[in-house]
C-alpha cells in the first residue's frame, strides 16, 4: 500500500535505464566520430565543419527541451565529445584544407531543396530572391512555386535548369513530381523515365516511376511497373509504400498469390 515506495522504485528504474542508454549512446557516438575522423583523413578533408556543427548543437543544451533540435535529444552531447573533435582538428594535417568546390555545390543544392520544401514560399523568397539567377535560387523557387500550386511559374524554372544540366536526374525527378501531382501523367512518365535512366540505382525514383505507370491504368505498363518496383525494393526493402504498389500491380494482373505476398511484406 505504500505508493511512495512504488514511485521511488519506478523512478530509480527509469534513472538507471537512462544512465544505461546514455552510456551506450556515448560509446556509439564515439565510434561514429572516430570513423568520421578516419574517413576525413583518408580523403584529406577537414573536420572543422564537423566541429562547428557539434558546437552549435552543444549550444542547444541551454534551451528548454521543447526548443531543442530533435537530434540533440536523441544524440546527447558531452563536452568531452566536442573536445575530442577539437583535438582532432588541432592535430590533423588536413584541418586547413579548403572544402572542395563540388562538395560545396552539392551542399548548396541540398540546402536549397530542403529549405524550399520545408518553408513557405514567403520565407524561400527572402533567402532565394527573384533577382538571383543562381542554380540554387532557381531550384528553390521552382520548388516553392510548385508547393503553391503555381505550375505556370515552377515549370519554366525547372525547364531552365534541365536545359543547363540535362544529365541531372534530380531535376528530371522534380519535374516528374510536379507534373504527377498536377495530373499530367504523360509528362510525368517521361520525366521519371529519364530520371531513372540517369540514376538507375535510386530506389525512390524507380518506385515513383512505377507509381506513375500504375496510375496511367495502361495494362501494357504493368509489367514494367513490376520490374521497377522489384528493383526499387531490392535496394530499399523496408519501403511499405513500395510493397503496397507491388501488391497493386500483381493484383491488376490477377496474380492474387503474389499480391498477397507483397501485402504481407508491407
Amino acid at each position: 500500500g505504500r505508493g511512495d515506495i512504488g514511485a521511488a522504485i519506478i523512478s530509480g528504474g527509469q534513472t538507471a535505464a537512462l544512465r544505461n542508454f546514455l552510456a551506450y549512446s556515448r560509446v556509439q557516438e564515439a565510434a561514429a566520430d572516430h570513423a568520421a575522423f578516419k574517413y576525413l583523413d583518408q580523403t584529406k578533408q577537414s573536420a572543422r565543419g564537423m566541429l562547428g556543427f557539434m558546437e552549435k548543437l552543444g549550444d542547444q543544451d541551454l534551451l528548454s527541451p521543447a526548443q531543442q533540435d530533435p537530434y540533440v535529444r536523441s544524440h546527447p552531447l558531452t563536452r568531452e565529445r566536442i573536445d575530442t573533435i577539437a583535438h582532432h582538428v588541432a592535430n590533423s594535417p588536413h584541418s586547413d584544407v579548403p572544402t572542395p568546390g563540388r562538395i560545396i555545390d552539392k551542399n548548396e543544392r541540398i540546402k536549397a531543396k530542403l529549405h524550399a520544401f520545408i518553408n513557405p514560399m514567403s520565407r524561400t523568397r527572402m533567402v532565394y530572391k527573384e533577382g538571383d539567377n543562381s542554380i540554387y535560387s532557381r531550384y528553390a523557387r521552382a520548388i516553392g512555386h510548385f508547393r503553391e500550386r503555381k505550375l505556370e511559374l515552377a515549370l519554366p524554372l525547372i525547364d531552365g535548369l534541365i536545359a543547363e544540366e540535362r544529365g541531372n536526374p534530380y531535376f528530371h525527378e522534380l519535374k516528374g513530381q510536379m507534373l504527377f501531382e498536377n495530373a499530367q501523367l504523360v509528362g510525368a512518365l517521361s520525366s521519371y523515365s529519364q530520371a531513372a535512366r540517369l540514376l538507375p540505382d535510386s530506389a525512390l525514383i524507380l518506385r515513383d516511376l512505377a507509381r506513375v505507370q500504375l496510375e496511367m491504368n495502361d495494362p501494357s505498363l504493368i509489367d514494367n511497373a513490376i520490374i521497377n518496383l522489384e528493383a526499387s525494393l531490392s535496394i530499399e526493402p523496408r519501403s511499405a509504400f513500395g510493397w503496397r504498389l507491388l501488391a497493386t500491380a500483381h493484383g491488376r494482373k490477377g496474380e492474387q498469390g503474389r499480391s498477397s505476398i507483397a501485402l504481407a511484406e508491407e
